[in-house]
């Protein structure tokens, strides 16, 4: 009888999974998890960029990134510790998730464009709050439907003003996207001579490599160029337009006079 319980003893042992295997299945199940929240952190950054929030604050804990993970951690198991311990939450790797998002939807955009073959060209030139001048690269496209889009494909460096440079910055662009300059038929910007002259311009360059480029001056610049000199044949509009700027500069100068006026703005 006991021979026959080793027997059934040692059977039963051999059936049971080797400690190789149970290490390996571990282990498949821890990067399971970590795949889980990794998920779960690259959902919380796109919320964040979608909605347009800093990810980070002064505070590293009070940022809008750790806050998220935390409210979710009531339906997401073992999130908890992956904050504990700062799984991939370092800077780099937060702003490398947050490129590869961008980087994927620039791609998916492109993808958009060039099935659709035609497209045109709006650029303008935009300074930011560090003094750095960027120009604004975006592509109007025109779908099957015949829905028109205009998608903005990223802010590019500028150190130079110059039509020649400007121009150079487009063309790489247009390589790095994959895009034909043959298949431009229109040109969007601004009335400045860098931009529209017809001499050197950059529109004048882009036309020189594909004619069928048309330049058209932005509607959005035209109205502002006809608002302004309406502003300065008619006296009364003009006095109108500086009387409302100045009462605006000297409410906002002063704490007290605009709680004054967030309170006789209240009164019936």
């Amino acid at each position: 009888g006991r021979v026959h319980a080793d027997c059934v003893y040692r059977v039963n042992e051999q059936q049971k999974p080797t400690v190789a295997a149970r290490l390996s299945l571990t282990h498949q199940i821890q990067q399971e998890n970590r795949r889980r929240m990794l998920f779960t952190e690259v959902e919380c950054i796109k919320f964040l960029l979608r909605q347009g929030l800093a990810l980070r604050g002064h505070v590293e804990d009070e940022g809008n990134l750790i806050q998220l993970l935390k409210l979710r951690e009531t339906d997401v198991d073992g999130l908890s510790s992956w904050i504990k311990y700062g799984n991939y939450l370092s800077h780099d790797i937060i702003n490398e998730i947050c490129q590869i998002i961008s980087l994927s939807i620039v791609r998916d955009l492109l993808k958009q464009i060039c099935e659709r073959k035609f497209y045109s060209i709006i650029c303008d030139e935009t300074r930011d709050e560090s003094g750095t001048e960027q120009l604004c690269f975006t592509i109007r496209s025109v779908d099957s439907d015949f829905v028109v889009h205009e998608d903005v494909l990223g802010m590019y460096g500028v150190t130079s003003q110059s039509a020649e440079h400007i121009t150079n910055i487009i063309l790489d662009i247009l390589i790095r996207c994959n895009l034909d300059i043959k298949y431009c038929r229109g040109q969007g910007y601004d009335g400045a001579a860098a931009m529209a002259g017809h001499v050197s311009g950059v529109s004048t360059r882009i036309t020189s490599l594909c004619k069928k480029a048309f330049y058209i001056h932005c509607n959005a610049h035209s109205l502002d160029l006809a608002l302004q000199d309406l502003t300065r044949t008619s006296s009364s509009v003009s006095i109108a337009l500086n009387m409302t700027n100045d009462i605006v500069n000297f409410m906002r100068e002063s704490p007290k006079r605009l709680n004054l006026l967030d309170t006789l703005s209240g009164l019936d």
